[in-house]
């Protein structure tokens, strides 16, 4: 499964990060972040990091990476 995650750099996210990464049936995450992600994170193949300055429009190759996801938590 395909999820698109936002604010994985802060407390809560962070954590929900963790446990998107350590399900089996998630295959594929998509970040969307302001700020860095820790090597450790970014270096794992399921992860995608987006880094966005605005979250209220999206680049004609961010929808791109976002197509086909099946979840999104913001």
């Amino acid at each position: 499964m395909k999820v698109i995650l936002t604010g994985a750099t802060g407390f809560i996210g962070g954590e929900v990060l963790n446990q998107a990464l350590a399900h089996p049936k998630i295959n594929s995450l998509i970040c969307l972040t302001r700020k860095p992600l820790p090597d450790a994170v970014t270096s794992n193949p399921k992860v995608k990091v987006i880094n966005l300055a605005e979250f209220s429009s999206y680049a004609p190759e961010v929808l791109s990476e976002l197509e086909g996801a099946e979840s999104c938590i913001w």
